[in-house]
């Protein structure tokens, strides 16, 4: 794979770009002189359920700098912003978070 710069992007087409930093999920991007809303694509909803924790076990705090329910929560939340199909919910307690995703979750490493 490699990255090159082009003028135009077709429906199918991975691009990446920037300048935009508000957009959201969902939304067309489009010349506003031929504007042409696409419709949104459903997304399979997740299939696999996890929880995510503070570490309580004899050698928490040893290693690692993000090891906080505040970090973890952070992290989550800015996957949030790129993964589709990531869900995330609050637990009865403050330091655990239930993570809700496709089978093909990516693994969020926290240090």
């Amino acid at each position: 794979m490699e990255k090159k710069e082009v003028e135009e992007a077709k429906a199918g087409d991975i691009i990446e770009f920037a300048g935009i930093s508000d957009i959201n999920i969902g939304e067309t991007i489009c010349d506003p002189e031929h504007v042409e809303k696409i419709d949104f694509v459903d997304i399979d909803e997740p299939t696999v359920t996890m929880t995510f924790s503070v570490n309580n076990g004899p050698f928490a705090g040893r290693e690692g700098e993000f090891v906080t329910s505040r970090h973890i929560k952070d992290r989550l939340m800015k996957e949030l912003e790129r993964n589709v199909s990531l869900r995330v919910s609050e637990t009865a307690t403050t330091d655990s978070f239930e993570v809700a995703g496709r089978r093909r979750i990516t693994l969020i490493c926290i240090n």
